[in-house]
């Protein structure tokens, strides 16, 4: 049996002795079928899988590390905070000494 399936042999095929017209050839494409994420999966819903409650579980520690993380932060923040605007107000002041004494001493901008 010839198992040609390119259309230009399938007269051929007709008048072949050996040819039967129930078998057909075989379907070589297969679609390519995607793993379902547990989470995901419909039926894992109100189920609590090993795998399922150990993401949960990370989630969980991901998420109050990243709060403890920012709690602490702003802890830091707020003790630096008064003493950055204590230096941005010393370095105004400077600034302004340094303009004043240039304009006193006859300095121009130009030297």
């Amino acid at each position: 049996m010839i198992k040609s399936a390119s259309e230009s042999h399938l007269n051929e095929h007709e008048t072949d002795y050996n040819y039967d017209k129930s078998v057909t050839p075989p379907n070589f494409v297969y679609g390519r079928a995607k793993k379902r994420k547990e989470y995901d999966s419909p039926s894992s819903k109100g189920q609590h899988t090993s795998g399922n409650n150990d993401l949960n579980t990370l989630r969980e520690d991901i998420k109050d590390m990243f709060t403890s993380m920012l709690a602490a932060q702003k802890q830091e923040f707020n003790k630096i905070n008064p003493t950055l605007k204590l230096i941005q107000e010393t370095n105004n002041k400077i600034e302004s000494s340094i303009d004043f004494l240039t304009k006193q001493n006859g300095f121009s901008e130009k030297n």
